[in-house]
């Protein structure tokens, strides 16, 4: 698959997982829209691309806040017409507790 100017979203783009694949995917020449929490590994991260020669646009949000989602889908769209590739690496975590403490689901022992 060409991936060359393909636009790249990737929740969680900060760290990790979500910062590697960015890097890779701007080294393969696409155009990358990431997101996270912490505005310094985002913008880390953001400078680690564009110092190499690629494209991103960085959005600060949580994703569990609905409308910030939406206003970065919406403006990623605006700016480069489409979304080729979704890497939705973030997540909403529950409560955190001891796996050994999570309940079965039904029907599985």
């Amino acid at each position: 698959m060409q991936l060359k100017d393909k636009v790249v979203l990737i929740t969680g783009g900060g760290r990790g997982i979500g910062r590697a694949a960015a890097e890779r995917f701007a080294a393969e020449g696409c155009k990358i829209a990431i997101c996270a929490r912490s505005e310094g590994e985002l913008f880390g991260t953001a400078k680690v691309i564009e110092e190499a020669g690629g494209l991103v646009r960085p959005f600060r949000l949580d994703i569990s806040v609905r409308r910030d989602v939406q206003r970065m889908v919406a403006q990623t769209v605006s700016d480069w017409g489409a979304i080729d590739v979704l890497i939705n690496n973030a997540s909403v975590l529950g409560p955190s507790e001891p796996i050994a403490t999570y309940p079965p689901r039904p029907g599985k022992r």
